[in-house]
């Protein structure tokens, strides 16, 4: 799409400006057409003088984790997070500071990684919410880098629309090795004063009844990948046509956003056919409005990045009519399909927006380039759990995401496979997975070990268990390779381990090899130090790299491990 963005204030490039409108920290600061940034509210975040101790504090208890004083980015003051824990996490946090609820905030900071192997987030935590927003902070070796986050101050029943809240920063530390900080900023988002007088919001609203043609309502274009919130400001680039490139076999999407400054019953959105070098059938895009799920009386996570709204896009329903609110914003997606046999080229249409206030039109624009993409790609994805019924597989596989749990010979005490005549019989599940196979599968699981002790397994792995999961990986094993498919097959070994458990992977990873030196290993890690303590326990890892080793991920991989 040909987006209308922000003005971005250092001269960055334009994924910058696409990043900071999808939430990622990001170098450079942003603003949106007729906004300006306040001053600076974090006390001490420059850390000269005494700043340190007189504005921020640190948890250290447990040992291995402390804040110094360092040496800045230009010469002047640093704070230096020192972590030398493999278990747990150190937090570091600032003096509370007031901003109003409602408002959209911006922090900036420096930083720079000295051997820091783990991960490190950074926190918002007020009286509205405790980590209603947050961002990562990169580990490694690596100078100073510049990150900038922009979040909206949640109001709640206590503090309502501008009412003055606490709000502080903290920083959770995971791993060990240095981090330093400089430069700590949060500012708040004003309206611009003089100039044009147009504030973002104005500058949404002029432009979607522009297109609508109407000032009850207006209608707007905007990406796939931005969630809208529809009782808060548009925050995000827009434009008056949806425009998408895509490759044969490729699915894109992008949204058609109805803003409603009055009452809007009975809209529907429909798609037309597509002229272009033939006839680019309207059959191959779905109008999916988007719902919201009611999270106002959800029990709050403290370390979990919760949303401004307590309605929070999610679900995409069948095409029909609905209502939008006064004051509120409803999007709908478009999820276009490109056929692989469809000719390359530049294919116009429109989108109709019918209300009970009017009806408007949106350019649509599809391009479709001339590549056409294999029905299973080299990167393979797999989604382990939930149902594996016809649907939901069907559904998977178009978004390129197989089920990983489609094939699984044992997952539990039992094995899935009828016997016949002393062997196992495989023709139910050969027929499922040449279904799949055919349609994209690029992964799946073919057995899985269960956390011993938990949700009703025994505290340890019996003899006969071991009996049953070693005949599975061998016999299962032995037919999957004769058919060719033992290379997208993966033995599941126990999830996400604690320390405590290590052992244990190390037992059931040489059971499986010596039951089928053949199957691959599949190994999930979140702990600091599992991957150089499991080293040459797995072939495949599934690594949460901002509580585990980014370092030693790029090892294993160097090694000749998946990732």
């Amino acid at each position: 799409m040909r987006y209308v963005r922000p003005t971005v204030a250092a001269a960055r490039t334009v994924l910058v400006a696409t990043l900071l409108l999808w939430g990622a920290a990001t170098t450079g600061a942003a603003e949106f057409p007729g906004e300006q940034a306040g001053p600076n509210l974090v006390p001490g975040g420059e850390f000269e003088g005494g700043a340190l101790r007189k504005h921020w504090k640190w948890d250290g208890s447990g040992g291995g984790f402390k804040a110094t004083k360092a040496r800045g980015r230009g010469g002047g003051s640093a704070v230096a997070l020192i972590s030398t824990r493999t278990e747990g996490r150190g937090k570091f946090w600032g003096k509370r500071f007031r901003v109003p609820a409602g408002a959209d905030v911006r922090v900036t900071l420096w930083a720079k990684a000295e051997g820091h192997v783990g991960g490190v987030w950074v926190n918002y935590e007020g009286q509205t919410g405790e980590g209603f927003a947050k961002f990562d902070l990169a580990g490694g070796t690596h100078d100073w880098l510049e990150y900038t986050h922009r979040a909206t101050v949640p109001t709640n029943a206590e503090f309502g629309e501008g009412e003055l809240v606490d709000l502080s920063l903290w920083f959770y530390v995971y791993g060990e090795g240095r981090l330093l900080l400089d430069d700590i900023e949060c500012r708040v988002i004003e309206e611009r004063p003089g100039g044009d007088g147009a504030g973002l919001d104005r500058t949404v609203r002029a432009a979607a009844v522009t297109t609508s043609g109407s000032d009850a309502w207006g209608v707007l274009a905007t990406d796939g990948l931005r969630r809208v919130l529809r009782d808060r400001p548009f925050r995000g680039a827009f434009s008056e046509r949806v425009e998408i490139d895509l490759a044969r076999r490729e699915f894109e999407g992008a949204q058609v956003l109805v803003f409603g400054y009055d009452e809007l019953r009975d809209v529907t959105i429909s798609v037309s056919d597509l002229a272009g070098p033939g006839v680019f059938s309207a059959n191959n895009i779905q109008v999916l409005p988007v719902a919201y799920g009611d999270r106002s009386k959800a029990k709050p996570i403290p370390w979990y990045q919760g949303p401004s709204s307590p309605h929070w896009p999610d679900p995409l329903l069948p095409n029909r009519s609905f209502t939008v609110e006064a004051g509120t914003v409803q999007p709908v997606y478009l999820r276009v399909f490109c056929p692989a046999e469809t000719d390359p080229g530049e294919y116009r249409g429109e989108v109709t927006i019918a209300t009970s206030a009017g009806d408007a039109k949106l350019p649509l624009v599809v391009r479709v380039r001339d590549i056409t993409l294999p029905v299973r790609l080299r990167l393979k994805t797999m989604l382990v759990g939930g149902r594996s019924d016809r649907p939901y597989l069907d559904l998977s596989l178009e978004q390129r995401m197989g089920l990983g749990n489609i094939a699984n010979g044992m997952s539990w005490a039992k094995i899935n496979f009828p016997e016949a005549r002393g062997k196992l019989d495989f023709t139910a599940v050969e027929a499922k997975l040449q279904y799949a196979i055919d349609r994209g599968l690029s992964a799946f699981v073919m057995a899985s070990a269960p956390k011993s002790g938990k949700w009703g397994f025994p505290k340890t792995y019996s003899s006969d268990w071991k009996t049953k999961m070693s005949r599975v990986l061998r016999d299962y094993g032995g037919w999957l390779k004769k058919k060719g498919w033992l290379d997208m097959a993966y033995f599941n070994n126990i999830d996400e381990p604690g320390r405590g458990r290590w052992p244990q992977c190390e037992e059931l990873y040489r059971m499986a090899k010596k039951a089928n030196r053949d199957v691959k290993v599949f190994q999930c890690v979140n702990e600091v130090g599992a991957l150089d303590a499991l080293k040459g326990l797995a072939d495949t890892w599934d690594v949460y790299v901002q509580q585990a080793d980014q370092q030693q991920a790029a090892a294993r991989q160097r090694d000749g491990d998946e990732i």
